[in-house]
């Protein structure tokens, strides 16, 4: 969605009304052409989202690399067991749950 907005638009989008609005478009061009429901992804979901672009998160992402890395060496070595539980965070309602994978 971000790529067809940057192709069409030539820059990625901003947080402004303006963008925001042309974001909803090309959703709604994109859900329309594969025949979705629009009501998967929520526009205030969007806006959120479009607040984060272009933020730093390379440290962030290099930690949760490095701990996704360290689980699939213990699956594939079978030395230890792998963590059994996976964390979910819903940044919108600032809560989270635990959940067991088996």
């Amino acid at each position: 969605m971000l790529l067809s907005f940057e192709n069409e638009k030539g820059h990625l989008p901003g947080t402004g009304e303006k963008d925001l609005e042309g974001v909803l478009e090309v959703k709604k061009a994109l859900f329309a052409a594969i025949e979705a429901d629009e009501r998967v992804l929520e526009d205030d979901f969007l806006k959120i989202f479009l607040t984060g672009i272009g933020a730093e998160i390379a440290p962030v992402t290099a930690i949760l690399g490095g701990f996704v890395a360290q689980e699939i060496i213990k699956v594939l070595s079978g030395k230890d067991l792998p963590i059994s539980n996976f964390f979910l965070f819903d940044g919108r309602a600032g809560v989270g749950s635990v959940e067991e994978v088996k």
